[in-house]
């Protein structure tokens, strides 16, 4: 093991309190904001850890300076999401930057939970949502967990049973996810904490309970794929398909176009109960490139059969 610096003639300027997650596409390192000895900035980064190089983007819509915000990754639309932070007092506040287009935008729906800054946050992808637990309102801490359906656009307070963490401020938070459940460190209420929490059966009921208890998805589910569109004109030319069994079962994965004639059989046989991913990198059974346009794909296992639609463009 080993660590070194990694130097770029180009930097962002010294600041904390930023956000960032790993694209795990490009290969880089996405900042947003943070607070610096000139205020706070509003600025958007990329670090290329192969190149060892930042580059500042120059975008046209993005959210207003902050610090002390929470960001996760959105592995099923390739997304940064950003929640909250401080400008002149709490945010509440939830944009989305696309890590293909490089485009924010912004998601904050009209009822949403109480400004905050220095929450934790995770993506939990059972249901394809942002997680984010305690923060500091603006004057107190707080113990909530809040989750924010992607796909609906809308908040919801859970209430995990048993006994939970105190309200804090600065956690931090992973989650674990064969396993369906939040894992939360430390932060600062009362007192400095050292403590860890776990929040089980994040996609069902939840609850906060012992680390033995390992979940699995309660339903038969095919829950998209990323990216889509799939854009043979970048980088990573293929798209990820997720789904998910309730149980092991013998399951056939098929792609499709838009006359219903097999195109490509990526899955077909006995797989685990969890979630699994698949990929396609656009290719028919012989390895040709197929044409751009609309494509199917068809999860079946036993009596259960579900399609979802696809779009490839070069």
């Amino acid at each position: 093991m080993t660590c070194g610096p990694l130097i770029s003639p180009t930097t962002p300027g010294r600041n904390y309190g930023t956000a960032a997650i790993f694209d795990p596409q490009a290969r880089d390192l996405v900042t947003f904001a943070g607070f610096t000895d000139q205020g706070r900035f509003d600025d958007t980064w990329r670090f290329d850890l192969d190149a060892a190089i930042w580059a500042k983007l120059q975008l046209d819509t993005y959210p207003e300076k902050r610090c002390l915000h929470t960001s996760s990754y959105d592995a099923l639309n390739h997304r940064m999401i950003v929640y909250g932070g401080q400008t002149n007092g709490p945010r509440g506040d939830v944009w989305a930057f696309d890590l293909h287009q490089n485009q924010w935008a912004d998601l904050t729906p009209d009822n949403h939970p109480a400004g905050r800054w220095f929450a934790a946050s995770i993506y939990e992808g059972r249901e394809h949502r942002f997680i984010i637990f305690g923060g500091n309102l603006g004057g107190s801490q707080t113990n909530e967990v809040w989750a924010f359906r992607l796909n609906e656009g809308n908040w919801e307070q859970l209430s995990p049973t048993g006994e939970g963490p105190s309200a804090r401020e600065g956690a931090t938070a992973i989650y674990v996810e064969k396993e369906n459940r939040m894992v939360v460190f430390g932060g600062r209420g009362a007192s400095d904490f050292n403590d860890v929490w776990s929040l089980n059966n994040l996609a069902r009921s939840t609850g906060v309970e012992g680390d033995d208890n390992i979940s699995a998805p309660q339903s038969f589910r095919l829950l998209g794929n990323y990216p889509n569109p799939l854009k043979r004109s970048l980088p990573f030319n293929e798209t990820v398909i997720v789904y998910e069994l309730a149980q092991p079962a013998h399951i056939s994965l098929t792609i499709y176009n838009v006359i219903g004639q097999p195109v490509k059989s990526l899955l077909n046989h006995r797989m685990a109960a969890g979630q699994h991913r698949v990929s396609w990198d656009g290719r028919d059974e012989t390895g040709k490139k197929v044409s751009s346009g609309i494509y199917l794909y068809r999860l079946q296992s036993g009596g259960s059969t579900v399609f979802k639609k696809m779009i490839l463009v070069d």
